[in-house]
């Protein structure tokens, strides 16, 4: 979800904007550039890596929050709040398979890693139907 902030300057000369973000959940450019005598738009990303999980007091939804500082050339300053929710991502797919009685199956999931570094999933097994007192179901590396 990218939102943008329309900055504009009135000078005769190009205006070079270092951004001032805190909060882990959005991006913006390291560096922005405004030409003279013109408006340019600043894009902010919210680009959530966790499920939301402060509280506003008035309604009770969860919310990340940011801020984000912009000191401008002209001496002026802008300062505005960030708020996002995110929610459980989305099903990606369903695994189903089936295998003979007493032959050991292996089943490979191909997941994605958005971020670099190393991620720990949960994961579920669903069983559509009770099984025997047989059947043995084992996870690896859970």
């Amino acid at each position: 979800n990218v939102l943008n902030c329309k900055l504009t300057n009135d000078s005769d000369k190009d205006w070079f904007i270092s951004p001032s973000l805190q909060g882990e959940h959005w991006q913006i450019p390291y560096e922005f550039k405004i030409s003279p005598k013109s408006t340019a738009d600043l894009p902010v990303t919210y680009f959530p890596l966790t499920m939301s999980d402060n509280k506003i007091a008035n309604n009770g939804a969860e919310i990340h929050e940011g801020q984000l500082f912009l000191a401008l050339p002209d001496g002026s300053a802008q300062l505005y709040k960030l708020r996002g929710t995110a929610g459980a991502p989305e099903c990606s797919g369903i695994v189903t398979c089936e295998t003979a009685a007493k032959v050991p199956k292996v089943v490979m999931i191909k997941l994605e890693n958005w971020l670099a570094e190393t991620q720990k999933f949960d994961v579920t097994v669903e069983m559509l139907e009770q099984p025997s007192p047989a059947t043995f179901i084992v996870v690896s590396n859970a």
